[in-house]
């Protein structure tokens, strides 16, 4: 069959699917869509029709029989991973829809999957902002918490991803550095949730988006965010350290014992560095940070450490911590001005 052939076919069944026709027919014609989706001239056609093809699918979400609805899920979140239609999904305003979906106790997985792929793009996670900032929200992000942290028929991981995503934006980063909300405290123990990468990794990735908020920097490392030992607990290994350098560390680090584990992830231990390297911008946050003993932390890290990348970034931590402080003008490093032929062209 051609491709053109099949793309006329593909524009035809999207007549099939719908709530209201035989269900044989429902089946069959979701059953080729979501065949398409796994490979990228599949996705070609669906993005050559998907002015009927999109609201055909988002339709056949509310299906009444579950597993057309499931299959349709399915269809959507390997069509969201692909920029173009991703983008064509957040047109079609998807995420009022997809965020009010997630309080329905038929939820599946597959919606969160949908909506971390959606916020791939700034575009995606601007929809999800403004739908949770809206003067009348479906869903309110104080609700999106709790169902992440104490939901337990659905597990909701892949809202962490979420969560990370939509914090690479400025707005996103205000909302989870909201103080009055201890939104950020509610998130910070699945730093250690051992059972979910993806929610682990989720919730490294959006402490590693506020860290660039120098600002909140002083709260962050202050006693009511207290986010230094979530950062420093998964580097430490089981060395044992000297009576002097064990007093320094927070308590959660002290007299760990044999059996301690490093986060095993390479990605998660480069987030983590670059989280407490963040937090050293400043003069105030180095000096805690020294404090702390982070660089025996650091330093026992670095010799353990197999992955390439995660080495060199943790050396430059190092490097960060055992260097004098910078002349006077210089103390924040994110408002240090380079000369012309230094900044990048």
């Amino acid at each position: 069959i051609t491709c053109t052939r099949r793309m006329e076919d593909v524009s035809q069944l999207a007549s099939f699917m719908k709530k209201d026709v035989r269900v044989d027919l429902k089946v069959s014609a979701l059953s080729y869509v979501l065949g398409l989706t796994g490979s990228s001239g599949g996705l070609d056609c669906i993005y050559a029709h998907k002015e009927v093809l999109l609201p055909a699918l988002l339709e056949l979400t509310e299906d009444e029989l579950s597993a057309i609805a499931y299959d349709s899920h399915l269809a959507l979140v390997n069509i969201a991973a692909n920029p173009r239609l991703s983008r064509e999904l957040v047109l079609l305003h998807v995420t009022p829809k997809l965020l009010g979906a997630l309080m329905d106790p038929k939820c599946t997985d597959h919606v969160t999957m949908i909506l971390s792929n959606l916020t791939r793009g700034n575009e995606g996670s601007k929809a999800v902002l403004d739908s949770l900032q809206s003067g009348n929200p479906v869903v309110k992000l104080q609700q999106l918490i709790g169902l992440f942290c104490t939901n337990k028929s659905v597990k909701f991981h892949y809202l962490a991803t979420v969560f990370s995503n939509i914090s690479q934006l400025p707005a996103g980063r205000k909302l989870f550095l909201d103080r009055q909300q201890c939104v950020l405290q509610k998130l910070l123990p699945f730093v250690h949730y051992h059972d979910s990468l993806v929610r682990r990794g989720g919730i490294v990735g959006l402490i590693k988006n506020l860290c660039f908020e120098t600002d909140s920097h002083a709260w962050l490392l202050g006693a009511d965010v207290d986010i230094l030992p979530y950062l420093m607990l998964p580097l430490a290994g089981p060395e044992e350290f000297s009576e002097e350098e064990m007093e320094g560390l927070p308590e959660d680090l002290q007299y760990l014992g044999d059996d301690k584990t490093r986060e095993d992830d390479p990605d998660i231990r480069k987030m983590l560095v670059e989280s407490i390297m963040q937090l050293c911008s400043t003069k105030e946050g180095r000096r805690y940070i020294k404090e702390k003993q982070a660089y025996i932390i650091m330093r026992e890290l670095h010799r353990w450490e197999k992955d390439v990348e995660v080495s060199a970034i943790c050396l430059k931590c190092i490097e960060m911590l055992i260097a004098d402080e910078p002349q006077t003008g210089m103390h924040n490093l994110h408002e240090v001005k380079l000369p012309e032929n230094f900044k990048p062209q």
